[in-house]
């Protein structure tokens, strides 16, 4: 059997199963202009970060490849809930 090393060193076994229900944990790299809860300000405070953790639905989310990298797109609405990243 195969096992995983996160980059902090815990061993994940190919036995571990992904969530049924179909959400993810993502770090966010960029967020673009409507990412915010104050749809009406010029310049609205932005709701998420780079570098924060966000859950979303799997399904939901395009896809982006480039240089045999994957990037998941998300619209805000889809975001589920966000975990800051200390």
């Amino acid at each position: 059997t195969e096992q995983d090393r996160t980059p902090s060193g815990l061993l994940i076994p190919a036995s571990a199963a992904q969530p049924d229900n179909g959400y993810r944990r993502f770090r966010v790299l960029a967020t673009g202009p409507l990412c915010a809860d104050d749809r009406m300000s010029e310049f609205p405070e932005p709701a998420i970060h780079a570098g924060d953790i966000v859950l979303a639905p799997i399904e939901e989310l395009g896809i982006y490849r480039e240089s045999g990298q994957v990037y998941y797109i998300a619209q805000y609405e889809m975001i589920a809930a966000v975990i800051r990243d200390s």
